[in-house]
């Protein structure tokens, strides 16, 4: 597929993945020649930044400060900018070496997924779907990397405003030439990171939710083949369930619920975290570029936007993963029906009904993130009141402050 291969190369040029899609032992070198060099590049202007960061906030030499490049020289958004850029980039820094990490020992088990779509013919069958699901599947799946791809191209620009326009603002950038040359060099290596950390965070997005959606659909076609199977079964002259399709609509709702345990317990801890982490960040970007507010008007509207967008695209992640749970409830209801009320089923195959019956029944059916927390209904709303308690919380007690 033209976008599916689009976002590869994009995920082995912004460093986001060293082999792309398909992680096979056999290939031992990186798909971008230059992965090793562009990684520890990354790494060094991070930390290199980070430092520098810490040092204009804690120091009050002029002369050093200039030297550093500081792009809010004597302005009084120093702190609060500087501060929002150390959580923003170590959050980021995590995220992007957890991937990594994940990658490298072979636990990315979403990518088959992608390589899987990517590979295949598309035919329904393939996927176990139906007809009707796999193109509206299909639809869906182009819309979202038409989308994280374009996201991907509009990072470059949208780093380069909000680095740079506190710098072009700042009356005393023009009238320091040795401030202005210093914050130039020093932006080169910030927005150089910092263009590949974003990206790295859309790329981990975008895999989780490709890989989702495919679920999604999936499940949705194994609930319009218990329909038709029962439907079918009342259509009958004399009823008779077909033992065959009840066995094999077993087996497939076994594979898929083994397939989604795997990619969650692989993925757990990178859930947990951009449920905890990654809002708890964009939580602070609201309250810097809505609350708090800086003195830039153009920082804080994309500050708060980027926020907010985030924020939201989580929330929709919590509300569709509740979904599946109500889904598999679905099919556990039919499969109840027909095991109470159809006859000729096998003893065997009233066994694995019942074992599938309880296995949905459980009470860790759900989004697993981290050891202890499952994703379900409930979440979607408490994840909202969480949002607006923090946002809540750093108002009441930094606000003061800041005035």
């Amino acid at each position: 597929m033209h976008f599916l291969s689009l976002f590869e190369r994009l995920l082995v040029n912004f460093a986001c993945l060293r082999k792309g899609y398909q992680q096979s032992s056999e290939i031992t070198k990186p798909l971008n020649p230059h992965f090793d060099l562009i990684n520890w590049t990354i790494r060094l202007t991070t930390i290199v930044n980070l430092y520098r960061f810490v040092h204009l906030i804690i120091s009050t030499d002029s002369r050093v400060n200039i030297y550093l490049g500081d792009p809010l020289y004597q302005s009084q958004d120093r702190g609060l900018l500087y501060s929002t850029m150390i959580f923003a980039m170590v959050v980021m820094f995590i995220a992007r070496e957890m991937f990594l990490f994940l990658e490298a020992n072979g636990y990315l088990t979403i990518l088959k997924v992608l390589n899987t779509l990517k590979s295949s013919n598309n035919q329904h069958f393939d996927h176990q779907m139906t007809p009707l699901k796999m193109s509206t599947f299909l639809r869906v799946l182009n819309f979202e990397c038409l989308t994280i791809c374009a996201s991907m191209f509009l990072s470059i620009p949208f780093i380069l405003i909000l680095l740079n326009c506190p710098l072009i603002v700042n009356l005393l950038s023009f009238s320091i030439p040795s401030l202005l040359i210093y914050a130039l060099l020093w932006s080169i290596s910030l927005c150089f990171s910092s263009i590949f950390l974003l990206n790295a965070i859309f790329a981990q997005g975008a895999c989780i939710i490709i890989c989702g959606t495919y679920y999604f659909f999936k499940l949705k076609s194994l609930c319009e083949t218990i329909d038709s199977i029962i439907t079918h079964h009342y259509q009958q002259v004399k009823p008779r369930i077909d033992q065959l399709q009840v066995k094999s609509f077993l087996v497939d709702v076994t594979l898929y619920l083994n397939e989604i345990d795997l990619h969650i317990k692989t993925l757990r801890y990178v859930i947990l975290y951009f449920f905890l982490l990654i809002t708890l960040n964009n939580n602070f970007y609201i309250f810097v570029g809505l609350i708090a507010k800086t003195k830039n008007e153009i920082v804080n509207n994309l500050i708060s936007a980027y926020g907010v967008l985030v924020v939201l695209l989580i929330s929709l992640l919590c509300y569709i993963a509740s979904d599946f749970v109500e889904m598999i409830n679905y099919v556990a209801c039919k499969l109840n029906h027909v095991i109470v009320n159809f006859n000729g089923l096998s003893i065997a195959t009233k066994l694995k009904t019942i074992e599938f019956l309880d296995r949905s029944k459980s009470s860790y059916i759900g989004i697993k993130a981290g050891d202890f927390l499952i994703l379900n209904k409930i979440n979607f709303i408490l994840f909202l009141l969480e949002n607006a308690s923090t946002l809540l919380l750093l108002t009441v007690n930094l606000r003061p402050i800041l005035d």
